[in-house]
């Protein structure tokens, strides 16, 4: 990073929205041990009171990881002490037994390689970050996929090495469908090879999850399917109103795809979702298979989308550029071109658009401060990625995961409706309502 960056501030700026300086960021949540996990060969793992056991249990099996007795810290002069690595001594082990473990090495990581490379101004500026991570891991509003958690921090928190991996279900059924399958399906036309497609979808095993990816769609758009795995909890950010907080929702966003960028040296891509689109819908009394409901939820994801690459810029201006961005960079800057036409309304100025899309219309959407919100983002983003570029190419996703969906509670995931008309949600006190 040049010293003309570093005169004029032009580091990662991260305030406190969830967390509050000099207190820490478990504070006001109140963990206690998970005593019905039924594998008695797992400790019980300490968890916060909101949380099922249901959801401990998988990251007791999943995420918890197996760990030295007893540790040593590896002191730096040019690092601030509650940052120092740690390492084993002894022969001896134990397991993690509380998620503050968990997020602890995930949050410190991501923290320590920043604080490394000088992307904070200042240790307050860290701090700052440690905390709000922490806090939106063990809340919820940011829920990674338990698999991946296992792996991340370990070396920074414990001294051992694994590599970096992205979970898949292992009985994930993945299956292409092109504009022509979707026109003979649709048209009652089937040919034999549009008959052979369809089949497979429909003969997959009962219980396996099947993702349909519209392949000329996604190569248009420039959607991957690989990437790990994340949700955002949409029920938990609301203002007391029960409106959406959006400044909540981008900082959540931008955390999420800092802390997974500062987990390495190469960028990784990113599949950032949500969860519990039906269960907002219908508190905000917006009938989920209305127009409105619609545009709520691309308004939603223009926003959720936009702060992401606005993010994976800024992380591109500062630890360099994804090989994939350069790889690829035309056909990036016209996909999100593409996007900010429809944030903008734009029903047909599309470049290499086999099928337009339905765009965010501003008149029409219930919250007019989100679709303004989701505008000004898109703006913002498509300057920043023309100046900088991107670390990752891939943010996010319509995240279906059946292990993601039982740790973090979630009536629904992604754009799925309700399944039944009466449901039992968190209290308004789990929500982040500042």
């Amino acid at each position: 990073m040049s010293n003309h960056m570093k005169k004029h501030g032009f580091l990662l700026d991260v305030p406190r929205l969830f967390t509050r300086e000099g207190t820490d960021a478990y504070h006001d949540i109140h963990f206690r041990p998970q005593q019905d996990i039924c594998d008695e060969a797992l400790p019980a793992l300490e968890s916060p009171d909101g949380w099922s056991a249901e959801a401990s249990e998988l990251l007791a099996e999943q995420a918890a990881s197996t760990i030295p007795a007893s540790l040593k810290a590896i002191e730096e002069n040019t690092t601030p002490s509650w940052l120092w690595r740690h390492v084993g001594e002894g022969k001896g082990t134990s397991r993690e037994n509380s998620v503050q473990q968990i997020f602890n090495r995930i949050a410190g990581a991501a923290t320590y390689n920043a604080w490394k490379q000088s992307l904070f101004s200042s240790e307050s500026g860290a701090q700052n970050f440690y905390d709000e991570v922490r806090y939106a891991l063990s809340t919820r509003l940011i829920a990674i996929e338990p698999l991946v958690l296992a792996n991340l921090g370990l070396n920074w928190a414990y001294g051992i090495k694994r590599p970096l991996v992205e979970a898949k279900t292992k009985t994930e059924a993945i299956v292409d469908i092109p504009n022509t399958t979707i026109d003979a399906v649709i048209g009652g036309n089937l040919n034999k090879d549009a008959r052979g497609k369809w089949q497979k979808t429909l003969s997959a095993k009962s219980g396996t999850p099947v993702t349909l990816r519209f392949s000329d769609v996604a190569s248009e758009w420039g959607v991957a399917s690989v990437g790990t795995p994340v949700m955002l909890d949409l029920m938990a950010f609301r203002h007391n109103d029960g409106a959406v907080n959006i400044a909540a929702l981008r900082h959540a966003v931008r955390l999420t795809v800092m802390l997974m960028d500062l987990q390495d040296d190469a960028a990784q891509p990113l599949r950032l979702g949500f969860s519990n689109l039906a269960p907002l819908l219908a508190a905000l009394t917006i009938a989920y298979d209305s127009e409105a409901g619609r545009t709520m939820a691309a308004a939603l994801s223009a926003v959720i989308t936009a702060e992401a690459y606005i993010t994976s810029a800024d992380l591109a201006r500062l630890r360099g550029l994804g090989a994939s961005y350069t790889q690829n960079r035309e056909a990036i800057l016209r996909s999100l071109r593409n996007h900010r036409r429809a944030a903008y309304g734009d029903h047909n100025d599309y470049e290499k658009i086999s099928v337009l899309p339905v765009p965010l219309g501003l008149e029409k959407c219930p919250d007019l401060a989100l679709a303004a919100a989701a505008q000004r983002a898109w703006d913002d983003a498509l300057d920043l990625v023309r100046q900088h570029g991107l670390r990752a190419t891939q943010v996010t996703a319509i995240v279906a995961s059946p292990a993601l969906a039982l740790f973090a509670r979630s009536a629904t995931q992604g754009i799925e409706p309700l399944s039944t008309l009466v449901t039992l949600q968190q209290s308004d006190e789990d929500a982040f309502s500042r």
